[in-house]
């Protein structure tokens, strides 16, 4: 009952916010804390499906969690733990959870995703209050606030390596904003702005581009402020504030890692293979990918529908007022509209057709659209100079709501899936492996997947025995495939977890790959597991196809008191 009642009161806040802006009197949620606080609680009693149930919605949450199981005994990023083409601070953030006795599950990662999605929205309304009022801005941020609410993909509702990265860019935003229009100088708003853009590529790696970019449109501002009392002011501490903070975080994380004698991990893993990665495919096929995220039907097309309504309506708006826009206002657009053209570029470099890319793009277009609806509506000059009124006009207002009429298609979608049980809840089956491990697991136990199953980890709770959580770079082939497997074995060898799994089989999760990419076809691999392990359970997903196997460390299978023959075949998996 939750979940329509939540639904009901956003789209309530929703066309309040429509109505409220012919009305000067004010509402007690007119201001931000009450507003942020019925939104947070709102977007988590509609996502309380999705985060209680226990179940895997993406391999790349269950990555992340055994990544951040790894980090709080083994912390050195790439010497470690290695995320491939995801950066360590996407794990490092789970892991004050699991420190405070959260279990390393995937509740406890969407609760964190829930938290950060509350404040980027937070922070994109930061970066729109400096240019209209409380309600202008609440209203402009709705498609996005809809969005993170009522996305019924999992590509969308699950914790990927865009979360902080998108809160980061978000914090960028607010403190860029703040910046321009202070009419004082600060040293803090800089160093803080360098200190989100400089940890964003050890987020995503594919962001390092836009945090760059922000980093530039930071560096004018404090060359060339808007204000003209400022403008007199020594302007290099700002400069030095900026490039101090851009540069601590990577040095902390870059400089742990050399004085570990990781940087050749560093090198191969995030940037050699990560270039080889995005090289897998041609211009076209990228093109083609990029425009899947937009005519794929899911809910980002509803997203960025909404947002071009909204940009629609406010160009309408000033063209029926024959205002003309404000330089405030000009130059924020562009900036935002370039960083939304960037964002594009380096989702496309990817050439991957992954919805969850899309999640970079929120900010950007939320911002984008509600900088041109603050701008259309507010108070400015017409095309002769004279002062034109800010708009509130009953015409205005339904063309606002038809074009905000779309987002109550995301909220009625989303209550069919929770009523159509699309969107489960409650307790996941645990799979046939993990109860297997669960019956005989000791504490201080490891485990290591040869495959791309990341959810055995999370299902019992064993912490990956190498670096390598998956098997991306290890088992898919590729122009540094010998280094990977080389390290990994390396890592096997010195960690003999008590459990390995070859979890390369038919119906499985992986990249193209078919028998030959089985632990077998790395020799080297194959004699260290015939030596010290025993074949103990085989899992098959599918009638004719081959199965998942679990092998035993030796010394556990004697202590065990198991007999000669350990290989039991167990039918399809619940």
């Amino acid at each position: 009952m939750e979940v329509p009642i939540a639904s009901a009161v956003l789209v309530v806040l929703l066309f309040s916010r429509i109505r409220g802006l012919d009305r000067a009197a004010p509402s007690r949620f007119d201001r931000s804390l009450p507003f942020f606080l019925l939104v947070s609680l709102c977007v988590l009693a509609v996502r309380l499906p999705r985060i209680v149930w226990s179940g895997e919605l993406n391999v790349d949450e269950s990555q992340m969690i055994a990544q951040a199981m790894r980090y709080l005994a083994h912390p050195v990023p790439w010497r470690d733990v290695d995320g491939t083409t995801g950066g360590p601070l996407d794990s490092l953030l789970l892991c004050p959870a699991l420190l405070l006795g959260a279990g390393a599950t995937w509740p406890t990662a969407r609760i964190v995703l829930w938290a950060c999605n509350c404040l980027t929205l937070v922070f994109l309304y930061r970066a729109l209050r400096p240019f209209g009022t409380r309600k202008r801005c609440q209203l402009a941020l709705m498609p996005a606030i809809f969005f993170y609410a009522f996305a019924v993909n999992a590509n969308f509702a699950h914790y990927s390596s865009e979360t902080l990265s998108c809160l980061l860019i978000a914090v960028c935003l607010a403190l860029l904003s703040t910046e321009r229009q202070a009419s004082r100088p600060s040293l803090l708003r800089p160093l803080l702005l360098g200190l989100a853009a400089g940890a964003t590529p050890f987020a995503k790696l594919q962001a390092g581009p836009v945090a760059l970019f922000l980093v530039a449109v930071g560096s004018i501002i404090i060359v060339r402020p808007a204000d003209a009392a400022r403008a007199s002011r020594p302007r290099w501490t700002g400069l030095a504030a900026l490039f101090a903070g851009v540069l601590l975080i990577p040095g902390a994380i870059l400089g742990t890692v050399v004085a570990s004698g990781a940087a050749r991990d560093f090198w191969h893993s995030y940037v050699l293979a990560s270039v080889a990665y995005a090289g897998q495919e041609g211009v076209a096929r990228k093109l083609r990918n990029l425009a899947y995220l937009f005519m794929a039907p899911a809910d980002f097309r509803p997203f960025a529908i909404g947002v071009a309504l909204l940009l629609g309506v406010s160009w309408l708006t000033l063209r029926a007022r024959g205002s003309r826009l404000e330089e405030r206002m000009r130059r924020p657009l562009l900036v935002v509209a370039a960083q939304c053209l960037l964002t594009l570029i380096c989702i496309a470099i990817a050439g991957k057709s992954f919805l969850h890319y899309a999640l970079l793009l929120v900010p950007p277009l939320a911002l984008l659209a509600g900088l041109g609806w603050l701008a259309a509506t507010a108070p400015g000059r017409d095309q002769g100079g004279a002062d034109v009124a800010p708009v509130t006009s009953r015409p205005l207002l339904a063309a606002l709501a038809v074009a905000m009429a779309l987002q109550i298609v995301m909220p009625a979608r989303y209550l069919r899936a929770v009523a159509t049980g699309v969107l489960p809840r409650g307790h996941a089956p645990v799979s046939a492996v993990a109860q297997s491990i669960l019956s005989v697991r000791e504490p201080g136990d490891q485990l290591s997947v040869w495959g791309w199953v990341p959810a055995y980890y999370v299902e019992t709770g064993l912490v990956p025995a190498t670096r390598d959580a998956v098997g991306h770079y290890v088992v898919s082939p590729g122009p540094y495939q010998d280094y990977f497997r080389n390290r990994y074995l390396a890592d096997l060898e010195g960690s003999r977890p008590a459990f390995f799994v070859d979890a390369v089989a038919t119906s499985m999760f992986g990249w193209g790959w078919s028998e030959k990419e089985a632990h077998e076809g790395f020799p080297a691999l194959a004699e260290f597991i015939d030596r010290d392990y025993r074949l103990w359970k085989s899992v098959r997903y599918s009638p004719a196809g081959t199965p998942v196997r679990l092998y035993l460390l030796r010394a556990r299978a004697a202590k065990l008191g198991l007999g000669a023959a350990l290989d039991t075949t167990i039918g399809r998996a619940p």
